[in-house]
């Protein structure tokens, strides 16, 4: 029995994390451009407080598919930035709930011409069907491996 030899550099994994890479490089790239010194991590933890603000860490953390670890270092710096405040839930001391400040509110619109400018870039020459098909696959990719059952 032979075994059959994995040509890494086309598995689907290494595709994506190169594609990951390259895509959160350009980003920061076009968002310092633009004057804003905030790292893709923490574009994306400010990405789910404007969709809903006030969340705690363990959500953002489920929701960025991130560690609490990292969650905790980024929220710590967009603290210091005076982008987020943390705020003991009223039913669970325990528990922080992490709420935009007027700072990053104002930010919101003024970052998304580089995050529009970053996807057409990345979607360059690539057909609505393709990324369709694409975005489709990799939320099943996703949901096939996400220790968050049934989430996305």
């Amino acid at each position: 029995m032979t075994k059959k030899k994995i040509n890494f550099e086309d598995a689907i994994g290494y595709l994506l994390f190169r594609a990951h890479r390259v895509m959160a490089n350009k980003l920061f790239q076009n968002l310092k451009e633009r004057g804003f010194e905030i790292t893709p991590e923490q574009w994306m933890l400010l990405v789910h407080l404007w969709q809903k603000d006030g969340l705690n860490q363990n959500e953002i953390a489920q929701s960025c598919a991130k560690d609490k670890t990292t969650i905790t270092r980024a929220i710590d710096n967009l603290e210091k930035m005076g982008m987020v405040k943390r705020v003991k839930d009223k039913v669970d001391g325990r528990v922080n709930n992490i709420f935009l400040t007027e700072k990053a509110k104002e930010m919101q619109e003024q970052v998304i011409p580089a995050i529009e400018n970053t996807l057409e870039q990345a979607q360059k020459g690539i057909g609505l069907y393709d990324m369709e098909i694409t975005k489709d696959t990799l939320r099943k990719i996703y949901q096939n491996l996400s220790p968050y059952e049934g989430e996305e």
